[in-house]
This record gives structure tokens, C-alpha cells and sequence, in this order.
């Protein structure tokens, strides 16, 4: 991938996601996604202030994300062009993907830990030299675990 890209569309594509990067945008373009609201009507939905909710625009607008345009007083902001809401979905199919293996090791970890047992120090010493367990700190690898096993 990069022998055929440029350093500045990777660049370019920092610059994007950073502009995505907090979790009121995200939701400010989710309800943008549903049709155009104005700044306040944005504020009410998402509980932000309205200056807090304009900053946030401002940022989405100058990434493309969003565009405005003026009704009467008002001022309407809604989606921007190119494929938005293919590239928002494809980040929350990513972020349940994580979740999902987040959530799975986490039950794996409970579940070893629901049949842990408490040894003593001698015990613990004793299976170590017997080679029954091995014991790993907070830096081991599973590298540095075949090494020594070895």
C-alpha cells in the first residue's frame, strides 16, 4: 500500500480521522445523517451547548464532513459530499468488531479466573521446579515464555 500512495494521502487521511476523532462529532454527524438540523436544533438533540455543538461543526465543515447552507436566519447543516455514511458505518462495524473480541477475552479472563486456586509460596515454588506452570511477569513475551521453556 504504500509503494503505491503518496506520504500526503496518508497525510490527508490523519487529517480526516483526527477531524473524527471525538465522540460529539461522531454523534453530531449521526443525527446529521438523518437530515439537516440547525446548530441549536443540533445542541437540543445531542445535549450539547450551542457554542460547543458549533465548534464541533466547525471542524466537521472544514474536513468536508459536513456543509452548511443558509435558510432565512438560520443557517442548516447536513452531510458533505463524497461517501460519508459508508465510511461512518465501516468505523462502527470496526468498532463492534473490537468490541466483540474486547468482550470475549474478557469472559475468557473471568472465566479462567473462576477456577484460579490459591497456592503457597512453597507450592508455587515446588510446580516451578517441577516445570508443571511457568511464571510469567509483566514483560513476558510469548517469545521470552518459549525461551525459556526451552
Amino acid at each position: 500500500m504504500t509503494d503505491r500512495m503518496p506520504n500526503r494521502i496518508f497525510a490527508d487521511v490523519a487529517e480526516l480521522t483526527r477531524s473524527l476523532g471525538h465522540p460529539h462529532r461522531l454523534q453530531l454527524l449521526d443525527l446529521i445523517s438523518e437530515s439537516e438540523h440547525s446548530v441549536e436544533r443540533l445542541a437540543e438533540l445531542s445535549g450539547l451547548s450551542i457554542a460547543n455543538a458549533s465548534q464541533h461543526l466547525q471542524q466537521l465543515k472544514r474536513a468536508g464532513f459536513v456543509a452548511a447552507r443558509r435558510n432565512g436566519k438560520h443557517v442548516l447543516y447536513g452531510l458533505g459530499d463524497g461517501p460519508i455514511l459508508p465510511l461512518l458505518a465501516a468505523l462502527c462495524h470496526y468498532a463492534e468488531h473490537r468490541r466483540a473480541g474486547i468482550s470475549a477475552f474478557a469472559m475468557d479472563t473471568l472465566t479462567r479466573q473462576a477456577s484460579l486456586e490459591a497456592i503457597t509460596r512453597e507450592e508455587l515454588l515446588r510446580r516451578m521446579r517441577e516445570e508443571s506452570i511457568t511464571l510469567l511477569g509483566p514483560c513476558s513475551t510469548a517469545e521470552n515464555v518459549k525461551k525459556s521453556s526451552t
